[in-house]
């Protein structure tokens, strides 16, 4: 009887052991574990990204990027937040993956609706960077 009640455990088990490997991140790395200081400086970049793009200032923008990213990049970005008129009203859920974290922002538009981006922030030496991979900085 103890031999079956193994059996059936361990068939149990299978199952819900190949779901949580098929439903994780592309790398099998885990998350990465967020402190409060992290989540602080996450907040800032994020909102002095935001900030640097509706006051057009393509430098300080740059800054909170990888290095290497093209300004013409930038330029595109600010064009973006000035032809739709974004200005944020809020940071959402600062959230972690095995890469780096995403924040939500609660943006308006020109004609005062809500609209909702991410951004992805990844670690670069110590520091917080916004990230997305049409950010990726030349090889």
């Amino acid at each position: 009887m103890l031999r079956n009640l193994l059996t059936a455990l361990l068939l149990l088990a299978v199952p819900v052991a190949g779901l949580s490997a098929c439903g994780g991140d592309e790398s099998d790395k885990p998350p990465i574990q967020l402190q409060e200081q992290d989540r602080e400086q996450i907040a800032e970049v994020a909102r002095d990204y935001v900030t640097a793009l509706h006051e057009q200032d393509v430098a300080r923008a740059l800054a909170l990027l990888p290095e290497g990213v093209p300004e013409a990049t930038v330029s595109k970005a600010i064009g973006t937040v000035r032809d739709q008129g974004l200005d944020l009203v809020q940071l959402g859920e600062i959230a972690a993956n095995s890469e780096g974290a995403t924040v939500t922002l609660q943006l308006t538009d020109k004609d005062g609706k809500a609209v909702t981006r991410t951004l992805e922030l990844r670690l670069d030496e110590g520091t917080w960077r916004i990230w997305s991979p049409q950010l990726k900085p030349p090889v």
